[in-house]
């Protein structure tokens, strides 16, 4: 070890001896530069500084991806014997082939679940390999939370989902109350996220529902289907279903969330109070009710709530995002712009991030800014009718109006009507 350090050190003095020889004999040439030279130059450093932060980016969205599929090849093999409301955590390792290795229990729930977490990674083999740039062999930790398990992003592998409707679609058109086709297309539906895709879906559950009233799970995917239309009366309504039936944390979640879309601010405070007795150090619910909070135009309490949540855990970005809402409210722009900086660099792929900035900074005069935010927004989601809603106002303030009636055509067919004093 200490002879390897000082070949270290020997080859560290010898660079330096050469780099410092090399910079003593070059003085004269950087002298005798031209200003034609200096600016290559210093085009050339900036186009490098480019290139790697394209690099950067690029190896961002495929681990993003990798581990989008990482969780689907798990999530298939996970097969516990019953239900459970509570979740696990495991930890291990992926070799460069990728084979798991020691596989544990982070956070354990009871022997069953525990079991079947372990099963499904050992089942699961071979993983997916890791992308050639990380590094071998990478350190996963995997939560078998069935909101994290059962999400979907703009990282599916769409191609699969359109065969999966296509095939069930087959199904379908030689029976069509095949329950498990209705399902499986269903499920699809929602992954592509597109409004036909998901008035599909919607259509698709609805069916499944009469045809199994007891099944809660398919309940649950239809509130989904209704939340995403934005059909604040069938979401309520079938998520009071859902709740009724089942008042796990998904469906407590979705209730209090309708409460809240249709005004019934007391109610969702009384069902987040009972339901924080129930999962008093769940995230996701002090974060519901700091939202319900700042619709009941409460923005103190809800800052209060958001500094409860982060002491449970400190990198919840929807804490973050809330309380930049409500120092928003309170006209405490400064720092309303830290917390959303904080919850986008805790959580890059969620567009509502980038759209609140947008927001502010649209309201601070921040024009140049806001259309970077929207722009942000609109990578992740191309159909947002919100950011191009931001990025029109934003480029009319710009006199740049050719842009902004483009995004405003655009944002008005995606049910976006902008009016010139709208922020």
């Amino acid at each position: 070890m200490l002879a390897n350090q000082s070949i270290r050190n020997c080859a560290l003095t010898l660079l330096l001896s050469l780099t410092l020889c090399h910079s003593l004999s070059g003085c004269r040439e950087e002298k005798e530069m031209s200003a034609e030279d200096r600016e290559k130059e210093a085009k050339s450093r900036e186009q490098r500084r480019e290139r790697e932060k394209s690099e950067r980016a690029a190896h961002q969205i495929e681990i993003r991806r990798y581990v989008k599929d990482l969780q689907e090849h798990i999530k298939s093999k996970f097969h516990p014997t019953f239900a459970s409301a509570q979740f696990g955590i495991i930890s291990f390792e992926i070799d460069g082939n990728g084979r798991p290795n020691r596989v544990k229990i982070v956070k354990g729930v009871n022997p069953e679940i525990n079991r079947a977490m372990i099963l499904a990674v050992e089942a699961a083999r071979p993983l997916p390999k890791p992308p050639a740039f990380m590094d071998d062999p990478v350190s996963i930790y995997f939560s078998f939370d069935p909101r994290v398990l059962h999400s979907s992003s703009r990282f599916d592998d769409k191609d699969r989902i359109k065969e999966t409707i296509k095939a069930s679609t087959v199904k379908l058109q030689e029976n069509p109350q095949d329950k498990e086709a209705l399902a499986s297309r269903g499920r699809a539906c929602l992954a592509m996220n597109d409004l036909l895709s998901v008035k599909q879906a919607a259509k698709d559950l609805s069916l499944l529902c009469s045809l199994e009233p007891g099944e809660t799970k398919y309940l649950t995917l239809a509130v989904r289907a209704a939340r995403r239309l934005g059909d604040d009366k069938s979401f309520l309504e079938l998520s009071e279903q859902a709740f009724q039936a089942e008042p796990d944390l998904e469906n407590t979640l979705n209730y209090i969330e309708a409460l809240t879309y249709s005004g019934k601010y007391q109610e969702a405070l009384s069902a987040c109070s009972a339901a924080l007795k129930k999962f008093p150090n769940d995230p996701d619910l002090g974060c519901m009710t700091a939202y319900v909070y700042l619709h009941y135009d409460k923005p103190l309490d809800c800052l209060n709530q958001c500094e409860r949540v982060l002491k449970i855990e400190p990198d919840q970005a929807m804490a973050y995002a809330y309380k930049g809402d409500a120092y928003t409210t309170l006209q405490n722009y400064k720092e309303a712009m830290q917390a959303y900086n904080l919850s986008i660099s805790l959580n890059e792929d969620d567009e509502f991030n980038y759209l609140r900035r947008a927001r502010l900074n649209n309201l601070l005069g921040k024009f140049d800014k806001a259309i970077k935010d929207a722009t942000a927004a609109l990578t992740i989601d191309p159909e947002c009718g919100q950011a191009f809603y931001y990025r029109a106002f934003a480029n009319a303030a710009l006199g740049l109006n050719g842009q902004a009636q483009k995004d405003k055509s655009r944002a008005a067919s995606l049910g976006y009507l902008l009016s010139t004093d709208s922020k």
